[in-house]
């Protein structure tokens, strides 16, 4: 019987994987102990020295061959993946001790450097050996830049923050309509970008679609969000509710409950401020993301099976298994069957 709704080729086998989890393991602590024994030597990163940067130059440099061994030799993504992380920060690390200029910045432009020299490293890993893992990390890294060039590490700024993701560290820097409408842009063009890869693409592009679904509906709820809250009252607790909805009407269709929760999660700070016009303290905070999460994981769990049935929900090309005692999808005789 063939796995519906499968293609082998959208489906990249994993190989190993305790091998892979044991090289990625091992890739990391041989990186980090190099980096650390070079800041012991060398300085470290508050008292950086120019004689760190060959040695983090040469750790980055063989970061390259060795993923190129890891996914063209072995099809292991897991390390490969690893060494596309910390191959680009030890070049970040690099540029940021290159210089007496730039060894002289304070600790958050410094670090806006890293973030952003690795957040372009990563990049070139992410489309050279294809390593969907990288999307999310790419796309953190530069944002982490971003924000601390603008903001940079005072207690105003983290104050905003809800949460060290593209999502949470954007929270903090869409004060001006210019920037919430760039944001907003950027996260819709990723949804589209993602409904589009897990429709039309092979493997790599469908692996892809999962971050980008997942860092673009977070965005754009938050935007939304954002946008709903400044209405007046009524009208804005009814935007949110109405939000709230369309998280799970599009969830449902993309079949993708993870979409679902974040941004349900983002909703829930203009939700709170609509309710209490004032941030609450944290165990109401807490107490209402659990709602608000969880009315939607009950939403999905009643409402999915019809969704299917009358056809909202579309088979996504990647799905692996089909489980008839939880419906999921009807029997489709594959071909020769």
């Amino acid at each position: 019987m063939s796995v519906m709704g499968s293609d082998p080729a959208l489906v990249r086998p994993m190989h190993s994987w305790w091998k892979q989890a044991g090289l990625t393991l091992g890739f990391m602590v041989f990186w980090l102990t190099a980096i650390n024994l070079i800041f012991v030597t060398f300085g470290d990163s508050r008292n950086p020295s120019a004689a760190a940067v060959p040695p983090l130059v040469g750790l980055s440099i063989m970061a390259w061959p060795c993923a190129k061994i890891m996914v063209e030799k072995y099809d292991f993504l897991w390390p490969a993946t690893m060494l596309g992380l910390l191959g680009p920060i030890c070049f970040g690390f690099a540029v940021a001790f290159s210089t007496p200029e730039l060894r002289a910045l304070p600790p958050d432009r410094s670090i806006a450097v890293v973030a952003g020299v690795a957040a372009i490293g990563m990049l070139a890993y992410l489309f050279r050996f294809t390593l969907a893992g990288l999307v999310s990390p790419v796309t953190t890294f530069a944002i982490v830049s971003v924000f601390l060039s603008i903001r940079g590490l005072s207690p105003d700024a983290f104050y905003q923050v809800e949460g060290l993701s593209p999502r949470g560290l954007l929270a903090a820097l869409i004060d001006s309509p210019w920037a919430a409408a760039g944001a907003g842009g950027m996260a819709l063009f990723a949804i589209v970008l993602a409904r589009w890869l897990e429709r039309n693409a092979n493997a790599f592009g469908v692996e892809s679609a999962r971050p980008l679904h997942l860092i673009g509906g977070g965005v754009l709820a938050l935007v939304a969000g954002r946008f709903a809250h400044t209405l007046p009252e009524p009208f804005d607790m009814l935007g949110l509710i109405g939000l709230f909805a369309l998280a799970i009407v599009w969830a449902l269709r993309i079949e993708r409950i993870a979409v679902m929760m974040t941004c349900h999660i983002a909703l829930v700070p203009p939700i709170l401020l609509a309710i209490f016009h004032a941030r609450p303290p944290p165990e109401q905070v807490i107490a209402l993301a659990a709602v608000i999460v969880g009315l939607g994981l009950v939403i999905w769990g009643r409402y999915r099976k019809i969704s299917v049935k009358v056809g909202w929900t579309r088979q996504p090309r990647h799905i692996r298994r089909n489980w008839p005692e939880r419906v999921i999808w009807p029997y489709r005789p594959g071909p020769g069957e």
